[in-house]
């Protein structure tokens, strides 16, 4: 029995009732494959109304080699959720897998190669399925963009690239929590204070780490909240990094604020057209939110907890 795990799965569940069953079928087959105590998974209820506490705890048992532990508390969000988890936590490495997604692969045997190495955090391929079909994979992120801070912001200025289940991180490089506040693009402030994750980034492109399952009862179009996070994220980031952002990056900053104003309102901030260098990709992006929001508005586009 391994005397700390080597590996925390972490977990938030908000009404999974309908899709737990895939997600724990999914670690049972890890389970088998583990040795006792390598693997702990730790799952908090963020206040479920469903029957989603019963499914899991008739779940608990099922488990022969994995250390599990539920949580309980009021709906905070997927961030607070996730937090209690961390606050928690004893593997080494930390993955965190939502509540409608599942595991596709054995990661331990990977994770057992890099002991010798400095790896700070592996990046994943993840396969996206709606109702039941595949829609599209998702590669992991070229390492040109993790070859020192200046690459890294860039990148996090941008977008909010990473899929949160294509990441296995080590646990002791956290230096911040998720934000308590927010329900919405959570994950991208996240890893962009905790930049240190990707100091040493190892990239598996040929290998799907986790399946990402979403339907129309998992999808929102509550763009005034999505807005008020982006904008959040975005003075967030200036602060932090204060005196360390280039010109371009804090371009970026304002055309996401300009995105988050239009998302919010539907006025535009015609000063953000103006504004250079940018992303191209944001620039593009700035455009399409411009002329296209009335279309924007009708669609649903974002996962919700």
């Amino acid at each position: 029995m391994s005397e700390k795990p080597l590996l925390t799965i972490i977990t938030p569940v908000y009404n999974g009732s309908k899709t737990l069953d895939g997600l724990v079928d999914s670690l049972l087959s890890l389970d088998c494959l583990a040795e006792s105590g390598e693997v702990e998974w730790l799952v908090t209820d963020d206040g479920s109304t469903d029957n989603s506490i019963e499914i899991l705890e008739s779940s608990m048992p099922k488990f022969k080699n994995f250390e599990t532990k539920i949580f309980t508390q009021k709906n905070l969000g997927p961030g607070s959720a996730r937090n209690t988890a961390l606050s928690n936590a004893n593997g080494k490495w930390v993955f965190l897998l939502d509540r409608d997604d599942t595991l596709n692969i054995n990661p331990l045997p990977l994770l057992k190669s890099v002991e010798a190495k400095d790896v700070t955090c592996m990046h994943f391929a993840v396969d996206f399925f709606k109702l039941g079909k595949h829609v599209k994979r998702r590669p992991p992120l070229p390492l040109k963009h993790f070859k020192n801070k200046k690459t890294f912001l860039d990148l996090m200025t941008a977008d909010n690239y990473f899929t949160i289940c294509s990441l296995i991180f080590r646990r002791d490089l956290v230096e911040h929590k998720f934000d308590d506040e927010h329900r919405y693009l959570e994950d991208w402030l996240f890893f962009g204070m905790n930049f240190h994750l990707f100091d040493n980034m190892m990239i598996f492109r040929n290998k799907v780490l986790a399946n990402i399952n979403f339907s129309h009862s998992s999808l929102s179009t509550d763009f005034k909240s999505m807005a008020r996070h982006r904008d959040f994220i975005a003075d967030a980031l200036l602060s932090h990094f204060k005196g360390e952002l280039t010109g371009k990056q804090i371009n970026n900053l304002y055309v996401q604020k300009a995105i988050a104003k239009k998302m919010s309102s539907g006025v535009f901030d015609f000063k953000a057209f103006f504004l250079f260098p940018v992303a191209p990709f944001l620039y593009f992006k700035l455009i399409v939110y411009y002329f296209l929001w009335p279309i924007f508005h009708s669609i649903n586009f974002f996962r919700s907890h």
